[in-house]
């Protein structure tokens, strides 16, 4: 049988999964440090169903485990999850859309772990510290222009 962990989720929702209302479900609310990371080592799916988002770094969080997502396209989201490759981005609302992506992921455990190193492998080359460092860098060089080696001199 499939199990799965909701972390951050609603206090209605969090009331029902304590109730049994969904019995495959467990429900731990907001977790974070050394807590989470441990919940990242044994779970095999990542589902952030919004409507609404920036940039989330618990997608992040989630890839870096090698762990494949199901989100919706909304925000930034796609510049993180490429749609089949390393997790399913639908629409926000089609709830058959993520039913199904979930369902796929659950049954095909070769597709769930090939998505799950190619969302590990993603981060490491996209998203790590010394990548972000550049990326940052090279936003104040053009910023700064001729002024950057000055400015950045007196750091």
């Amino acid at each position: 049988m499939f199990k799965a962990t909701a972390i951050a989720c609603t206090e209605e929702f969090l009331r029902q999964c304590r109730r049994g209302a969904y019995g495959y479900l467990t429900c731990l609310g907001f977790i974070r440090g050394d807590e989470k990371k441990e919940i990242f080592t044994q779970s095999d799916i990542f589902l952030l169903p919004t409507y609404r988002e920036g940039f989330p770094n618990s997608l992040i969080e989630a890839m870096s485990h090698g762990i494949p997502v199901v989100t919706t396209n909304v925000g930034s989201i796609p510049e993180i999850v490429s749609d089949k490759t390393d997790g399913f981005l639908v629409e926000p609302g089609h709830i058959d859309e993520i039913a199904k992506s979930l369902e796929t992921l659950i049954r095909d455990s070769h597709l769930r772990k090939a998505m799950g190193e190619k969302a590990r492998e993603k981060v490491k080359k996209n998203f790590s510290t010394g990548i972000l460092e550049k990326q940052l860098e090279n936003v104040w060089r053009s910023a700064l222009g001729q002024h950057y080696e000055t400015a950045y001199s007196k750091l």
